[in-house]
């Protein structure tokens, strides 16, 4: 048998087990499935080890969390280490929200989102892991805040390097009282710092920060992805003052930027009418 024969066994099994899953749509799987997902995590093909990664994001359990931590540990490849953090991001994310009181089903149970917890904060504060995968790690972490990450958000924002400050920015999107922070960000010289802040000051719920997003969505000298995330930030905030300029950018010869201003209108409408469906039966 050809060499290359042998190397396609594994990533034709992995496309498989994702077309059976996403055929499922939940999150456990098949033992035999699982058995093909866990034996490509310790593939020595690295391509292969990241499509498992992608494929254990959507099958989540608190074995298959432990070997995504193993793997963040352990593996020889940096974004192979990173992408093993990130890959617990929406398990994590739903046993949060499933802690908290929302009628979800949770892929981890308390104790396994616990060990997840602590793994990513000991991923945070080696100091011997890679920059990527450190960041990754409190970027994952905060999915599922603790009091820790508040101390690790600010000391990230204050570090001066550029790419701690983005995670910062992204990170206080999903932690409390950093509106003054990212209203600050929105006014950073490095453009991937101002579109970190213009898509988290919309998630974070800032209206204080609507008048600078409005400033960045106006912006012809500004970059377009800058401009949208902006935009979809006026949005959320359902800022109505933004309605008028919104409108003018609806009518962009920039597609991209014109989709952007009416969506950014529909959900402005949206919340108006949301408003005042409340009003009526207060």
């Amino acid at each position: 048998m050809r060499d290359d024969e042998d190397d396609d066994g594994p990533v034709s099994a992995l496309e498989d087990l994702a077309a059976d899953h996403l055929a499922d749509h939940g999150w456990g799987l098949p033992a035999e499935s699982r058995a093909v997902l866990v034996e490509s995590l310790g593939s020595g093909d690295r391509e292969v080890r990241l499509e498992a990664l992608e494929m254990l994001a959507h099958s989540l359990d608190d074995g298959l969390a432990a070997l995504a931590l193993e793997v963040a540990r352990g593996d020889a490849d940096e974004e192979v280490r990173a992408a093993a953090v990130r890959s617990l991001v929406p398990g994590l994310g739903v046993a949060a929200a499933a802690a908290a009181g929302d009628t979800v089903t949770a892929p981890l149970s308390p104790a396994g989102a616990a060990a997840v917890g602590h793994g990513l904060r000991l991923l945070y504060f080696d100091s011997g892991a890679p920059k990527g995968v450190r960041r990754a790690a409190l970027e994952t972490a905060t999915h599922a805040p603790e009091p820790w990450q508040e101390g690790a958000v600010r000391a990230a924002w204050a570090s001066g390097d550029s790419e701690w400050r983005t995670t910062a920015v992204d990170c206080m999107s999903r932690l409390p009282g950093f509106c003054v922070e990212l209203a600050e960000a929105l006014r950073e010289r490095a453009p991937q710092i101002r579109l970190a802040a213009a898509r988290a000051a919309g998630d974070a719920g800032c209206h204080e920060a609507a008048p600078r997003l409005l400033a960045l969505a106006r912006a012809a000298d500004e970059e377009g992805r800058v401009r949208m995330a902006a935009m979809e930030s006026l949005g959320l905030l359902g800022d109505r003052e933004a309605l008028v300029p919104l409108r003018e950018l609806a009518e962009s010869a920039d597609s991209e930027l014109a989709f952007a201003a009416r969506s950014a209108l529909a959900r402005i409408a949206g919340a108006a009418v949301a408003e005042e469906a409340d009003d009526d039966f207060g």
